[in-house]
């Protein structure tokens, strides 16, 4: 099967956060303003083991992700722990087969009998279907095909892309299942994900393909059908102009993006580095190091674009390391050759003192100026399983494709050394993730003015926009270069998702909807009693003094 590849620039990452002690009043309140939308009950995933090969883990990880989205506690356990009294507390199971005849007995007679709803993806099902005198669920499995000509989704009554590897497992129709989506060769057509009774199965496994074809869109917005919810229908799309900093930009054209986008009612991000470095002299002076709080013409112009709408977010404090330029390098790793490939390790430095200071220095430049972002962007997607642990002691939400690393959630901070992971494109907004923190979907990429890759052209961001409708809360995030990307390929794109019935909205506003809930459904709004009128949405003291804990708490 195809295998992601190693995380570059602009790649996406993960996360995961513990829940939150809210007052009750706060919690039925809230429960009542989303019963609507999402319905909330416990989560479990198994996955399968290998100490050899972590991909079970990995992609549980992932699910874990997606599952946030609809339930705010979410665990995972390799099933070779399987205990049927771990059921007892969860509403929701999934199961993840990779590894053939995996699935203990234990667990196969649990299921069998067991009324909570399960999805099951992937590997392994006959072992439950073949072990029942009486299969409740209406179909069951066959044998595994490798696909050929199988290359098209259809779900909703629309065609969606299966590249690469086309491989699925036969489902055998024996009573009256409910099927979802179909796999077709434009002839034949086989179930994809269908339920029945309790049961509900996915005949393939959507995180081996996530970032090159619609299969990842499709399951994350099957995942409705799962949890039973009433979401309905929309289209919202968000923008960020990443890269921002006292060195490299441009004023003019950021005011007058500014002034284009609000025309439009567009709210935007700002993503801002807040120390420019150029060791080297690539674009300035060797030895070039500019504060941001030592220039006011840039302080001046991100004052500006947040009047205009714009929301401050953080984005490392250098994006850079050693002889690095800021915005170009990475800044909490740094690409090595390991004989078969590159990967990126953590830097020689990195530790919890290493990550924590360099946040706190990026803080305290913000802080000049009474601004405190509370959303974290991290320079390249990319940094060490430790590192992450301690971006979430700082920021309630992050802004970024996810890092999945091959560790359980919960397992403390690792510093210094590589651990197997992947990246992940989010459709929509989990608050449960694997980092421990809100991760905010960054679905579309970015546009490559030199279209040296096919997927980061225009035309090709507008493709994925239209493959990503499919998920009906989903949304079209994407960032935007101001200093090397055309003001009118931004604003062409703009224009096109507008066209098409997007809404724009700044992320603070997506982290809170008009009500005043966090759109999470998971914690009470910063009603703005603690005096904080920052039109950054920033909280410059980053304490809410009325006493909830604001978006993404």
């Amino acid at each position: 099967m195809f295998m992601l590849r190693l995380l570059n620039p602009g790649d996406v990452r993960l996360t995961r956060r513990l829940p939150r002690l809210i007052p009750m009043l706060v919690m039925t309140v809230l429960a009542l303003s989303v019963m609507s939308t999402v319905s909330f009950a416990s989560t479990l995933i198994y996955y399968d083991g290998d100490d050899e090969d972590p991909m079970g883990l990995l992609h549980a990880n992932m699910l874990l992700n997606l599952a946030g989205h609809f339930d705010e506690d979410v665990d995972i356990r390799d099933v070779a722990d399987f205990d049927a009294s771990q059921m007892d507390d969860y509403d929701h199971f999934f199961y993840i087969g990779i590894i053939w005849e995996n699935a203990p007995q234990a667990f196969i007679d649990e299921i069998a009998t067991n009324e909570r709803h399960i999805l099951w993806i992937d590997a392994n099902l006959h072992q439950l279907t073949d072990a029942m005198e009486d299969n409740p669920f209406g179909f069951r499995i066959g044998e595994w095909t490798e696909g050929d000509g199988f290359d098209t989704l259809e779900y909703k009554g629309r065609q969606l892309e299966r590249r690469e590897d086309a491989s699925f497992t036969h489902v055998e129709i024996t009573g009256s299942p409910e099927v979802y989506s179909w796999i077709t060769d434009g002839v034949d057509e086989e179930p994809e994900f269908l339920c029945g009774g309790n049961l509900c199965y996915l005949a393939e496994n959507p995180f081996f393909f996530v970032g090159i074809d619609d299969r990842p869109w499709v399951f994350a917005d099957l995942l409705h059908e799962f949890y039973d919810t009433t979401t309905p229908e929309r289209r919202t799309a968000m923008l960020r102009f990443e890269d921002l900093s006292a060195g490299n930009f441009y004023p003019e054209k950021l005011r007058h993006l500014g002034d284009e986008l609000a025309a439009r009612g567009v709210k935007f991000g700002l993503s801002v580095i807040p120390i420019f470095k150029d060791p080297l002299g690539v674009i300035s002076e060797p030895g070039t190091e500019i504060h941001m709080s030592d220039d006011p013409v840039f302080i001046d112009t991100l004052q500006y674009l947040i009047d205009s709408g714009a929301t401050l977010l953080i984005h490392g404090l250098t994006h850079q390391h050693g002889d690095g330029l800021t915005g170009i390098d990475y800044e909490f790793v740094e690409p090595t050759e390991l004989g078969d490939g590159e990967y990126l390790l953590p830097v020689p430095e990195d530790s919890e003192a290493f990550v924590r200071g360099r946040i706190e220095e990026a803080l305290a430049e913000f802080e000049k100026f009474g601004w405190r972002p509370r959303i974290w962007v991290t320079p390249h997607y990319g940094a060490s399983h430790g590192a992450y642990k301690v971006f979430s002691e700082y920021f309630d939400n992050y802004w970024e494709r996810p890092v999945i690393f091959a560790l359980d959630p919960d397992a403390p901070g690792v510093f210094g050394d590589y651990v197997r992971q992947l990246s992940q494109a989010l459709p929509y907004f989990t608050s449960v993730s694997a980092a421990g923190m809100g991760a905010m979907p960054e679905s579309l990429g970015y546009i490559d003015p030199w279209e040296t890759e096919e997927d980061l052209s225009v035309a090709a961001l507008l493709k994925r926009a239209e493959s990503l409708s499919i998920v009906r809360d989903g949304v079209a995030a994407f960032y935007y270069h101001p200093n090397y990307v055309e003001e009118s390929d931004l604003l062409f794109v703009v224009d096109q998702l507008l066209d098409k019935g997007y809404t724009f909205v700044g992320p603070d506003e997506f982290l809170f909807d008009d009500a005043g809930d966090c759109e999470s459904g998971d914690c009470a709004d910063d009603d703005d009693d603690d005096g904080d009128e920052n039109p950054s949405g920033d909280d410059s003291d980053n304490a809410d003094d009325d006493g909830d804990e604001g978006c993404g708490c």
